[in-house]
């Protein structure tokens, strides 16, 4: 008896279906399409993608570059650019301060190997007038800047105390001078000064009992200043005479085979650690940008409107008294 009934109702209900089915009339049907603008909030998947809050972006850029491109849902190309150049920079700058390293450890040595303080205090006074004598034949009346005392100096410690290169040189001032003599403590009183600078200092630095700082400044003047350049192995018998054009004036740069040698090394150094410096520029720039582009596309996301079509139908029925049996909405974002 169930059975029965369930088969009734699925009959009568597809007889009914049918017949109505049978009362559509496309003729009432328009095809109209009224468009409005109106601001999509409620739909979250909309808010997500046109409600990207600028400062999301802001701070997601400048933490990573293309993140804030990412937030905002952008071309694909644009975070793969930004995290790109972050990328190819960091690795440069890694490689480049590696490779500038490498060179400065390389230049340092070459240094330790060809360049004393023995040899400088010793070697200056004769390197001194062996270049005057040169520069006089050569027709320039003009005194060389290889000397001990002078503009630049070294650190040098003795007795656990830090002093300069001054101290390594005892001059006669004259009376009337206010400059007064750096001696070193422990110095016998009333020493000749000839006699301090060939033989007393040259014994202490001998002995071990005075060495010299080699920090960052001391690989710079040996190297950059001719008041050390006594102090390069075999100058006094290799020097070379270079004349530079400033302007009002010509400088005179002592130098040697070995000297230009160690500038070179240097120099190489100071190109790849002016490279890493590009890179971290970059870095930093690729960082700005991406966080400007991010706040520029979520500000223009965030004021668009999104357009919404809307549709209206007739539907005929002719069972109806006027012949319409509803109206269709639709909604197509």
């Amino acid at each position: 008896m169930n059975r029965l009934l369930i088969l009734i109702v699925l009959n009568f209900t597809y007889v009914y279906s049918v017949g109505h089915l049978n009362n559509y009339d496309g003729r009432f049907e328009t095809k109209n399409i009224f468009l409005d603008t109106v601001e999509v909030s409620s739909s979250s998947e909309l808010s997500e993608r046109y409600s990207a809050y600028p400062a999301r972006s802001l701070i997601r850029s400048l933490i990573f570059p293309g993140w804030g491109q990412i937030y905002n849902k952008s071309p694909w190309w644009k975070p793969v650019l930004f995290a790109g150049i972050e990328i190819s920079a960091l690795a440069g700058w890694w490689q480049w301060r590696q490779k500038a390293d490498d060179l400065r450890l390389k230049y340092e040595t070459y240094a330790d190997t060809h360049w004393d303080i023995y040899d400088w205090v010793t070697q200056t006074s004769q390197l001194q007038e062996t270049l005057f004598d040169t520069l006089i034949d050569m027709g320039y009346n003009w005194d060389p800047d290889v000397e001990i005392i002078g503009t630049h100096h070294l650190d040098i410690v003795y007795n656990n105390q830090i002093y300069s290169s001054d101290c390594l040189y005892d001059i006669h001032w004259s009376e009337e001078s206010s400059q007064t003599d750096c001696i070193l403590p422990g110095t016998p009183e009333g020493m000749d000064e000839d006699l301090y600078n060939s033989e007393y200092i040259p014994a202490l630095i001998e002995s071990g009992s005075i060495s010299v700082i080699k920090d960052r400044d001391y690989y710079e003047n040996i190297g950059k200043y001719d008041q050390f350049a006594g102090g390069w192995n075999g100058i006094s018998g290799d020097y070379i005479i270079q004349f530079k054009d400033v302007g009002d004036t010509t400088e005179i740069i002592i130098t040697s085979p070995i000297k230009d040698d160690y500038l070179s090394q240097r120099k190489n150094s100071n190109d790849y650690l002016n490279m890493a410096t590009y890179a971290v520029s970059a870095v930093m720039f690729n960082h700005v940008i991406s966080a400007f582009e991010a706040v520029w596309t979520s500000t223009r996301q965030t004021g668009k409107k999104e357009e919404v079509k809307t549709s209206v139908n007739l539907i005929y029925d002719k069972h109806a008294r006027y012949g319409l049996g509803g109206i269709s909405f639709s909604i197509r974002l």
